[in-house]
């Protein structure tokens, strides 16, 4: 039971979190003075339009909350300002945002990870400290940056709105300090963006460098889905793009200035202009258009296929591939091939001979 002194002093935080005011902070900046904007937002996330995972997926696709009471989760807002929870939480720690939305202005510290649940929502550009620190399970129609020196996750998280930011973005580009920055997006659902996931370098000294691991993810009308730039001297960037679905978009992949082939493996492009624009060169495998061209610059090696991916449900946004489809058994294993798919059940499962993957973000039932 709780005492009378912990009673008013979750109702001072009550108080107190329904007048925050959002803070604007530039990239590479310090953390807020103040606390950012937390409101209340409760309830599980119910969309006709959210991606479509299997009824005997091996994942939930709306994640739960964790127990607030464990040692290394601090709970936003029913137990600590936004504020607080940044300035106390240390490496390994969660900080767990429930049924609230973040405003602009927040930078995660150092292997933290920021954990959303019961409609939790980012609202704005969130970005970090460096080192390391994971984003899961939020609803997003702001923007994520990661432009320091880390190893960095972005996975379950559903991006919508109409902002023209990048989604994610990965990038050694602001101010003359060196940033080495490691990011994996995976088992993510884009809406209706007009950029996806964007890296970018720029500079000629020091070192700046962005290693980009793209897998499992669904691109849903999303005009750009992946943009990678490379400028500067020193600039460099190494990207593996695996079994994602891409629906609806102008350029699907764009790759401009890598001196690194970019792997793009295990792709399904699907109503689009051209699946891969930009002047660079990269490694294809595996990859099926339906309804899209191939783009202008060939892939060193490999093709791509053509075929109908005979999605379950498109219409109602049911991207999973059903049966005769064309990426059905096309990836045989190997380190390119994910143990796993978007909603968590294991590759590959195959369908008859030797296991092979299918192609996409999804592996058929």
């Amino acid at each position: 039971m709780l005492s009378t002194s912990r009673l008013v002093s979750l109702l001072a935080l009550a108080c107190a979190c329904s007048s925050l005011k959002p803070v604007d902070v530039t990239d590479g900046g310090n953390a807020p003075e103040q606390d950012a904007a937390v409101s209340s937002d409760g309830g599980p996330v119910v969309d006709k339009d959210a991606a479509v995972v299997p009824s005997n997926a091996c994942r939930k696709l709306v994640i739960e909350c964790l127990d607030a009471t464990a040692p290394k989760v601090i709970e936003v807002p029913t137990e600590s300002t936004m504020a607080d929870a940044i300035a106390n939480a240390k490496a390994g720690d969660t900080i767990q945002v429930k049924g609230a939305t973040l405003g602009p202005g927040w930078r995660v510290p150092a292997y933290v990870t920021l954990h959303g649940c019961n409609g939790a929502k980012l609202d704005g550009t969130i970005s970090v400290l460096g080192s390391g620190a994971t984003f899961e399970a939020f609803e997003v129609a702001g923007s994520i940056i990661l432009n320091q020196t880390g190893n960095y996750i972005v996975r379950w998280d559903r991006f919508v709105g109409s902002s023209a930011e990048d989604a994610i973005a990965a990038r050694s580009i602001d101010g003359l300090v060196s940033a080495d920055v490691k990011v994996t997006v995976e088992q993510n659902d884009f809406i209706g963006r007009a950029s996806g996931i964007g890296a970018s370098t720029r500079y000629d000294t020091m070192t700046h460098s962005v290693d980009l691991l793209v897998r499992n993810n669904v691109f849903r009308e999303v005009e750009r889905p992946i943009v990678l730039t490379r400028s500067g001297l020193v600039g460099k960037i190494s990207a593996r793009i695996l079994h994602n679905t891409l629906v609806g978009f102008k350029g699907g992949i764009g790759l401009y200035g890598l001196k690194e082939p970019a792997l793009v493996g295990g792709n399904l492009f699907v109503r689009g202009t051209n699946a891969v624009e930009g002047d660079a060169a990269y490694n294809l495998s595996n990859g099926i258009l339906s309804d899209c061209g191939e783009g202008p610059a060939p892939p060193l090696g490999g093709a791509f296929a053509t075929g109908d991916p005979k999605f379950v449900d498109a219409a109602n946004g049911d991207l999973r591939i059903g049966p005769g489809s064309a990426a059905l058994d096309r990836v045989p294993g190997g380190d390119a091939l994910p143990t796993d798919d978007f909603a968590g059940c294991p590759r590959p499962k195959g369908h008859g001979g030797t296991p092979m993957g299918d192609v996409g973000a999804y592996e058929a039932e």
